[in-house]
């Protein structure tokens, strides 16, 4: 007859001692662009995959108070990228799509424009990025969802330039790009703010509505002007 091994009696129970703070709990993912350790060229290539795969996801990662120069940095880097292919195709292949429409006649800028512009990209990056930031959290306060203040404003529009990343596609590069930055700005105000993407959608129009409204009057009023001008010239009132 075979004997039953003995059995142990279980332990004493585990307790914690009264007032213990309870077990942290693990850190939050957060955007890989700002995980410590990483380095920058992964961390930035990962960070553009995902905000274009998936990116509520990426701005759920994005931290709503943390420093700004990591967020900044990103706008600078891609914004530049943007602008570097931009400069790139338009000095190779500007002239040959222009020969394609004649119709359009738009005469073929200086390449020293562009020449500067690749030169200078991060400082054009850095004032077009503080102004549509400011221009949109502008529109955020007139909507009531300026909920998370600036510092999210700044970081949800710095990450959006990931859509730059479109610029090294030629011919629908910029038309890419311009709709997904649109596009990642509303994800990302909305993300960040807490609002719903509709308020987030309208913040982000204001100041485009605003603008072609004020070039539109611009307009308007140097074409009556010149309209007035040559009203007054011989022959053009109808008058010898």
């Amino acid at each position: 007859m075979e004997e039953t091994p003995a059995s142990y009696p279980p332990g004493p129970p585990t307790f914690d001692p009264p007032g213990a703070p309870p077990p942290a709990a693990p850190p939050a993912a957060v955007i890989p662009w700002e995980e410590p350790g990483r380095s920058w060229l992964s961390a930035a290539i990962e960070t553009v995959k995902l905000l274009i795969a998936s990116p509520r996801a990426a701005y759920e990662r994005v931290p709503v108070r943390a420093d700004v120069l990591r967020p900044v940095l990103f706008a600078l880097l891609l914004g530049w990228i943007g602008l570097l292919f931009s400069a790139m195709w338009e000095l190779t292949v500007g002239d040959m799509i222009r020969n394609m429409m004649p119709q359009s006649g738009q005469p073929s800028p200086p390449r020293l424009v562009y020449v500067i512009m690749m030169m200078f990209g991060p400082v054009v990056v850095a004032v077009g990025l503080l102004v549509s930031s400011a221009l949109i959290h502008l529109g955020l306060m007139l909507v009531g969802g300026a909920k998370n203040g600036f510092v999210a404003t700044l970081r949800a529009i710095s990450y959006a330039q990931a859509a730059n990343i479109a610029m090294v596609l030629p011919f629908c590069g910029s038309l890419i790009a311009s709709v997904g930055l649109i596009v990642l700005q509303v994800i990302g105000i909305s993300v960040l703010h807490r609002i719903p993407i509709g308020k987030a959608i309208v913040a982000v129009l204001i100041p485009l509505v605003a603008c072609c409204a004020c070039f539109a009057t611009i307009f308007g009023i140097f074409g009556a002007a010149i309209l007035a001008g040559m009203g007054g010239l011989p022959g053009m009132d109808g008058t010898p």
